[in-house]
């Protein structure tokens, strides 16, 4: 089984609001798009650990088009999180990972 894990620092000062791990996707320069990452292998997003202090998370998404030997670029699309009305808190943001 072939994958790829991304780490990063979440934090936030907001207490109205929902970001999960739903609101993660991944494209690969070989054209595979995974709409979240594994439940079971990535780390959890909640009120609970989100606060003002900054916690590395690991998400984890399943390749199961593409070999991690041909990726070497990769889309992280993170989707705005949302507050209890469910209202956008920002725009949603790609970031280009290039290895």
């Amino acid at each position: 089984m072939e994958y790829v894990a991304i780490g990063t620092k979440v934090s936030t000062s907001n207490e109205d609001i929902s970001f999960t791990r739903e609101h993660l996707s991944l494209a690969t320069n070989t054209g595979e798009e995974i709409s979240s990452p594994n439940a079971f292998m990535s780390d959890g997003l909640n009120k609970d650990v989100l606060g003002e202090n900054e916690l590395i998370r690991v998400f984890t998404f399943f390749l199961e088009e593409s070999d991690v030997d041909d990726i070497n670029e990769l889309t992280l699309h993170i989707q705005a999180p949302q507050n209890s009305d469910e209202e956008p808190l920002g725009e949603d943001i790609d970031v280009d990972i290039t290895f």
